[in-house]
């Protein structure tokens, strides 16, 4: 008989029974009041692995489980709580599980009831979602704090996706809430939505690249198509350990909003990042000194989507990987409103379960449609469109087209954009009528990444096409440019920039409080 002192199930000391109980999230109490749905085998769980971990066996952890589950709200099945239980006999260290989310097989993430769990498919097709898997006789479960869009348990409710319907309707969320240069542009984004969706099956990925001055709607753009896209999340304040590690665990679709990459000032970590995270294969080579000769150089596998909203050029080396978008202004008031989340949700929902219908297929390859790098960055939206509704084949190619006649004269209006801006800055910290060309070219080199460095030669010709009038400095007697305070308002509206004027300039310096 054992001791009153002991628990008459498991033959242990009670206050260890009741310890280890207390150490996991189980609400004991009345049947029918405890446990609510959605945490139950999480709880159950846990419980067990520690009961395991105190040595008892199966049929000793089966019976403690049984009186839990009578506190759980409904309770689980026989079949249910018995896979609980072997899921926990085969957690032989009586350990909790070891974190790993993106694993094999996996369709997406559920937030069920703030828990994540992994949305998977059995062996006869059916989609289901769990807490933890078995793999190898190790038991995991996804990381429960995580940045990222994921799908909700109403999936399980939803019936089999028509592709070239949710085609439409991510094209109709995306007018909806951003005013693109061209109607042609839309199509491309949402196959750039859906092309995250089966990123397994690429090698590349185009990067996604909305450019303009201010208050063009570039963060709102890139925030509706992050909001819809795989694993999608916002890149905010990154550290180099964070962003490299995070990249190689999740390979999220990263949306960079407005974070300096190039020049003083700028990201250097982020900039190599983008440098090599189009493609496959590439790594980000990074240092970490505390390790011995030689393991010290470390190899990150970054590869996966981005989406850049900036009023910065890119190098040229990343803008080859990108679909450029240059934006402007809206003219309509409709799409300035928040982002409508609900419909968000069920737009990465109705992706997710077309992902699943079709998990374990590659899209098939096809020819490139374009030369080059534009080639290469097309071919991922192309075959995702082939595979979708390639009744739509002429409207991509024509957006493809018009790209490439576009690159050249949208490089040219952003560089201009620029010249004007440091312009612009001159005149409203001196309130001077005119600018040395060198000083142009120091403003912009020193906001760029010093791959694209530019020169005198380069940006005279600019000058000259924007019609300002050459003209020697009064003092210096060195070549530069003449412009009057009319002038500098006429092409700051051209290029949608602010325009501040030496009056303006000396208020906020003799009143800082005005900024505020």
């Amino acid at each position: 008989m054992p001791q009153k002192s002991q628990d008459l199930v498991t033959g242990l000391p009670r206050k260890a029974v009741k310890k280890a109980a207390a150490a996991v999230p189980v609400v004991v109490g009345d049947p029918g009041k405890g446990i609510s749905e959605g945490k139950r085998n999480s709880s159950l769980f846990r419980l067990g692995c520690v009961m395991r971990g105190k040595g008892l066996n199966k049929q000793q952890v089966l019976w403690i489980l049984e009186g839990e589950n009578k506190c759980c709200s409904p309770p689980l099945t026989g079949p249910e709580l018995d896979s609980v239980v072997n899921s926990v006999c085969k957690n032989k260290q009586g350990k909790d599980p070891i974190t790993w989310t993106v694993i094999p097989g996996l369709v997406n993430l559920i937030n069920d009831d703030e828990i994540l769990k992994y949305l998977l498919i059995d062996d006869t097709g059916k989609v289901y979602f769990t807490d933890y898997v078995d793999i190898d006789g190790k038991i995991y479960r996804p990381k429960q704090r995580v940045a990222f869009k994921m799908a909700s348990p109403e999936i399980m409710k939803t019936e089999p996706v028509d592709p070239a319907e949710l085609l439409k309707q991510t094209e109709s969320f995306i007018k909806d809430h951003v005013e693109m240069p061209h109607s042609e542009d839309y199509l491309p984004l949402a196959l750039w939505v859906g092309h995250t969706y089966f990123i397994e099956s690429f090698d590349y990925t185009p990067y996604l690249y909305f450019y303009g001055p201010r208050r063009t709607g570039k963060s709102q753009a890139g925030m509706s198509i992050i909001s819809l896209a795989y694993f999608g999340e916002a890149l905010t304040s990154p550290t180099e350990a964070v962003m490299f590690r995070s990249a190689e665990y999740f390979h999220s679709a990263l949306l960079i909003d407005e974070i300096k990459i190039f020049g003083e000032g700028g990201n250097p970590a982020l900039e190599v990042m983008l440098k090599v995270r189009y493609k496959r294969g590439l790594f980000a080579e990074r240092a970490d000194h505390k390790l011995p000769r030689e393991d010290d150089l470390l190899l990150f596998d970054v590869f996966g989507p981005v989406v850049i909203s900036s009023t910065e050029m890119l190098d040229e080396t990343i803008k080859d990987r990108s679909f450029l978008f240059f934006m402007q202004q809206n003219k309509s008031r409709k799409v300035e409103g928040d982002i409508d989340l609900v419909r968000a949700q069920d737009l990465r929902d109705l992706w997710t379960v077309y992902r699943a219908q079709h998990l374990g297929e590659k899209i098939p390859d096809k020819p490139w449609i374009a030369r080059r790098r534009l080639g290469e960055i097309s071919s991922p939206l192309y075959r995702t469109l082939m595979f979708m509704d390639p009744s739509r084949e002429d409207e991509f190619k024509d957006f493809v087209g018009l790209s490439e006649l576009e690159s050249i004269t949208n490089d040219m209006d952003s560089f201009e954009a620029e010249v004007v801006e440091a312009i612009l800055k001159h005149y409203a910290d001196t309130g001077e009528n005119e600018i040395e060309t060198n000083k142009i070219v120091k403003t912009l080199n020193s906001t760029w990444s010093y791959v694209d460095t530019t020169t005198a030669h380069k940006v005279k010709p600019r000058l000259i096409r924007m019609n300002f009038k050459p003209c020697k400095m009064k003092i210096s007697r060195r070549n530069g440019v003449c412009y009057t305070e009319d002038f500098l308002k006429d092409k700051a509206e051209y290029y949608h920039l602010d325009f501040k004027d030496r009056e303006t300039f000396e208020t906020f310096e003799r009143f800082p409080e005005v900024r505020g």
